[in-house]
């Protein structure tokens, strides 16, 4: 059987105690949780859909190439025992994904399956390196949200099979529809 990858989230004091006075205006420490579940899902949310105007169709598909195998947000993630602080550079999750990025085209010229051979080597090398300052001035949420949507990417692989050429994989509404798909076939599954 399949280990269950966690996360352990360790909280600044402050954060703590605001948890507690939000479990004391909603009852419960429960209750606090959920609200808190809910307000990154909606923050998270927020930023993917700040994010999705960032990169053309061409330039997301390049960035989902380039994290193939890097890893999960866990992962890159130290487990020091220190809280989450989002100006922490551990956490700069888009810096992580430029440097990536970074040597996905310099080491092996990524950028050339990507964009339109008519762009020529060194437009190509000067949009990548124009991304690349585009993701190193993501803060900490929208970093994750980048992230978060090129895991989806790459867990999704061979499920309900993300066209690159005609998804939009990157928005927010594609998770809707990708929600449906994943229900749909476990309908047809079913019956």
């Amino acid at each position: 059987m399949a280990e269950t990858p966690t996360l352990t989230l360790r909280l600044p004091a402050d954060l703590r105690d605001d948890a507690e006075l939000l479990a004391l205006s909603v009852g419960s420490r429960a209750a606090a949780i959920v609200e808190c579940v809910r307000e990154w899902t909606r923050a998270v949310t927020a930023a993917q859909k700040d994010n999705a105007t960032l990169f053309a169709r061409h330039e997301w598909n390049m960035l989902a190439d380039t994290c193939n195998g890097i890893g999960t947000i866990p992962e890159i993630v130290p487990d020091d025992g220190t809280p989450f602080h989002p100006e922490d550079e551990r956490y700069l999750w888009g810096s992580h994904i430029a440097m990536e990025l970074h040597d996905a085209h310099a080491l092996d010229h990524l950028g050339v399956k990507w964009f339109p051979e008519s762009w020529g080597r060194k437009k190509i090398t000067a949009r990548v390196a124009e991304m690349c300052r585009q993701l190193e001035l993501l803060d900490a949420l929208h970093g994750y949200a980048l992230m978060d949507a090129l895991r989806l990417f790459w867990s999704d692989a061979g499920v309900t099979r993300i066209d690159h050429t005609e998804d939009e994989w990157w928005t927010t509404a594609f998770r809707a529809e990708l929600a449906t798909r994943a229900q749909d076939a476990a309908d047809a599954v079913a019956t």
